[in-house]
């Protein structure tokens, strides 16, 4: 795969055209937008432009060596930083640093990829300032996040920023329908234009824990299954999504088209009402409250109804 083979982002791959074919390649650039809308994929094809070997066109050819080895990593001058949702700490930023010293020994440059970036903790983002106020030469630093604001504002303000957005709905179903692709309409709809967050399985990995962590508060057990602050954003978002299914459904009946579950349990208007707001709120405020016990007791109260 070649930057023009990536689908949608047309902005974002002219702007990256643009700084190779007019030889302005900052040193560091931040990749930000929603999780899953392919901003991994775009800087590991950038990568590729820098090094390749036979590029066309301000893009890389996507069969030299170079360009085999980058999609394989096992490129010596491309270094990926692949956390997950792990934290990020000092001793992978200074183990970064003896790696972005050093000359290119097969490509042009040396690159730096490092995913979510924003789960740096506070000494690995402050080891990696220092990093950025003295960029190496020859080394080009790729951050790539979902989170920007967790993220120190110096970090972010020596990057050269691009956001990524979702792809508009038209764009997405073609791509769907061109790739023969069956899934649930509601999971089609829940990933809003993520295409990375369908295709990997993740998006139906979350709905089902959704689903199980649910089941767990209705039985008034009392838990703390999140795994991370990530994790309990992602469930509370579905969270509002269920009681707005729950909501229709109380107002419109079987025209209601739910996207995570069609309900069979029977409340009043100002019960499903009282329930989304309830949880809306909780939503709003999740920023200040992460105290995982206390927002399972509030969500086991906002959903209890829900259980026969």
């Amino acid at each position: 795969m070649a930057l023009r083979d990536i689908i949608g982002h047309h902005k974002q791959k002219n702007i990256l055209k643009g700084l190779i074919r007019n030889k302005r390649l900052p040193s560091s650039l931040l990749f930000k937008g929603e999780a899953g809308i392919g901003k991994r994929l775009t800087a590991i094809n950038f990568a590729k432009v820098i090094n390749c070997l036979k590029p066309n066109d301000n893009d890389c050819c996507d069969h030299c060596i170079s360009c085999r080895k980058i999609d394989s990593k096992v490129h010596p001058d491309v270094f990926y930083l692949e956390q997950g949702e792990v934290e990020i700490t000092i001793d992978q930023i200074r183990a970064l640093e003896d790696f972005i010293f050093l000359k290119p020994s097969e490509g042009n440059k040396r690159v730096v990829i490092i995913d979510n970036s924003h789960q740096m903790n506070v000494n690995a983002q402050n080891a990696f300032l220092k990093t950025l106020e003295e960029p190496p030469p020859d080394c080009i630093l790729i951050l790539i996040t979902s989170s920007p604001d967790k993220m120190l504002d110096t970090i972010r303000s020596r990057c050269f920023q691009i956001g990524f957005t979702p792809l508009p709905k038209e764009k997405f179903r073609a791509f769907i329908e061109r790739q023969e692709l069956t899934t649930d309409k509601g999971l089609l709809e829940l990933c809003s234009g993520c295409i990375g967050s369908l295709l990997s399985g993740e998006l139906k990995v979350r709905v089902e824990s959704f689903y199980q962590y649910l089941d767990e508060m209705q039985r008034g057990e009392v838990k703390e299954r999140w795994a991370d602050n990530q994790e309990v954003q992602a469930w509370f978002n579905l969270a509002l999504v269920y009681l707005r299914d729950r909501l229709l459904y109380t107002l419109m009946g079987a025209e209601a088209q739910p996207l995570l579950h069609t309900p069979t349990e029977t409340v009043s208007i100002e019960e499903a009402i009282e329930a989304y707001e309830k949880m809306l709120s909780i939503v709003m405020d999740l920023d200040n409250n992460l105290n995982k016990k206390i927002l399972w007791n509030l969500s086991k109260e906002v959903v209890k109804c829900d259980r026969n």
